[in-house]
């Protein structure tokens, strides 16, 4: 049930974001929920492990602006069109791996993000 899916992990969010974070949206972590629970291609269910280091990678891209401001050659996230509400899609190595494939990020041999190398990504926010 997708109603559920979005509910259970609101909760799961929330023991790492507020609640009210999560439901405002003019907050990175209400667009980071929301590309989660409806564009993220992974689909992640509430038990998979990564789902809360995905959320903070989201979060991290949504903050700093990364839809419009990064200078990398494949940001994390892309807005297709600014005009189609939530329209979003990761890059499209992304599509078929973990965050750990985007660019700056590194992660140990378990998958879990262990650095983020921004410098050169032009961040405002």
């Amino acid at each position: 049930n997708p109603e559920t899916r979005d509910e259970d992990i609101l909760l799961e969010l929330s023991e790492i974001s507020t609640p009210d974070d999560l439901i405002n949206d003019q907050t990175p972590q209400y667009q980071a929920y929301q590309w989660i629970i409806h564009h993220d291609p992974l689909k992640l269910q509430v038990i998979n492990p990564f789902l809360k280091q995905r959320y903070a990678m989201a979060v991290i891209f949504f903050a700093f602006n990364g839809a419009e401001s990064w200078i990398v050659p494949d940001p994390w996230i892309e807005l297709p069109d600014k005009d189609d509400d939530f329209a979003l899609k990761l890059n499209e190595d992304a599509e078929v791996s973990p965050e750990c494939t985007w660019t700056g990020v590194n992660c140990d041999q378990d998958n879990t993000v262990t650095d983020l190398y921004l410098s050169e990504f032009g961040l405002q926010g």
